[in-house]
């Protein structure tokens, strides 16, 4: 279960972070970079020798993998004017859904050869993923005007949003009444609020709340949580569901 859920919480909580750093040091900068820590964990999380080190290298993914995300969009945008934006945001999405649904297939695959090779079996696609990046890919946005890092808002979210998200995951596991589970999901009760509070008086914000003023980018991005959230939520849920309760092997689980 950790194994999963210390990728998926590193990758979602250091997306914002990442998104500002980007825009400080360079879009392509940090998605090159993000590629390479992707590849450098893949490789040492097929070589671990127990669980605890494999779950450290997951967070490690994690953390490569949001640069990535956070600049993907980005550098799409920054690259194609706006009568071509539309096609190549659809191209972009398509290939992320195709990668969604054979994922699991191939997963399940290289998982009865050895599970060691659901990780190698990245590293070669990251670093080819870098190798593009740095050949095609041009710096096209300007660094931002305003300098500066918010830490106490940075600190504020990762620890509020680490702990709403642990807390969360963990309570179906451990029950709602572990100290664990309360301690991380108060901490998600009043440090994100206080995030927001601190987010509107920043000089430099992690984030502009200002933009969500907009009803279609509000809208957008609500409709991509639910979205998400039906996808991803469904998909983690098969994964025990076919392969504990049902007792399928893995590639017939990913085949379901």
């Amino acid at each position: 279960m950790w194994v999963i859920l210390a990728y998926l919480i590193a990758a979602t909580v250091l997306v914002l972070t990442a998104g500002r750093l980007s825009d400080l040091f360079g879009r392509k900068r940090a998605y090159i970079g993000g590629f390479i820590v992707f590849a450098l964990a893949s490789l040492g999380a097929g070589f671990s020798p127990e669980a605890t080190v494999l779950i450290l290298w997951r967070v490690l993914q994690g953390i490569g993998a949001a640069f990535i995300f956070a600049n993907a969009a980005a550098l799409v945008t920054d690259a194609f004017p706006k009568e071509q934006l539309g096609l190549a945001m659809g191209a972009n999405t398509m290939v992320a859904a195709i990668g969604l649904v054979l994922g699991p297939v191939l997963g399940g695959a290289l998982v009865a050869i050895s599970w060691h090779w659901v990780f190698w079996f990245n590293v070669p696609l990251a670093l080819a993923g870098a190798a593009w990046g740095g050949l095609i890919l041009r710096e096209l946005a300007k660094p931002d005007a305003v300098r500066g890092y918010d830490v106490l808002g940075t600190v504020t979210f990762i620890v509020g949003l680490t702990g709403l998200v642990l807390g969360v995951s963990r309570g179906g596991l451990s029950g709602w009444n572990d100290p664990i589970v309360i301690g991380g999901l108060a901490c998600g009760a009043v440090l994100l609020p206080l995030w927001i509070l601190i987010e509107s008086r920043s000089r430099a914000p992690m984030l502009d709340l200002t933009i969500f003023r907009s009803r279609l980018f509000a809208a957008s991005s609500a409709a991509a949580f639910i979205n998400g959230l039906a996808r991803f939520a469904l998909m983690f849920l098969f994964v025990f569901y076919y392969q504990g309760a049902q007792g399928h092997t893995p590639i017939t689980a990913a085949s379901c």
